[in-house]
Order: C-alpha cells, then sequence, then structure tokens
C-alpha cells in the first residue's frame, strides 16, 4: 500500500487496482483501513464504432463503467 501524503490535516492515498477484481478491491480496502472518503476512478473504452460494438464488448465497458465489475 503505498505511504500516501499528509494535505490538509488528512491524508491522500493513490492505489492502483483493477476494479474488476472483487478479491484485489477487497484487499485494497482492508489494507487501507477506515477510509472517510473514497474517490473511484475507472472507465474502459474499444476503439470501435458503436455500432460494431459486440454485446460482450458493451456488457464489459458497463460492467467497468458503471459497477467496476467485469
Amino acid at each position: 500500500m503505498p505511504r500516501g501524503e499528509a494535505v490538509a490535516g488528512g491524508l491522500i492515498r493513490a492505489v492502483p487496482g483493477d476494479v474488476s477484481d472483487e478479491d484485489q478491491v477487497r484487499r485494497i480496502f482492508d489494507d487501507a483501513g477506515p477510509c472517510q472518503v473514497v474517490i473511484a476512478n475507472a472507465g474502459i473504452a474499444e476503439a470501435a464504432p458503436f455500432a460494431r460494438t459486440t454485446l460482450d464488448q458493451f456488457s464489459r465497458i458497463m460492467a467497468v463503467n458503471l459497477t467496476g465489475s467485469s
């Protein structure tokens, strides 16, 4: 777990992770301890026109971008 940086009386920590891996997300939160604020910034896209995006591709995009799963 990255150390973090003290800012305005608190601690800011950036932690890379794969939001589609539930076990990894649980480990991150277990390692972090109590959190007052969490900012999750994750998203994927396909390099194809929407009309050529398959249902599987679209489902994965929605799963990661909206629910953080795959």
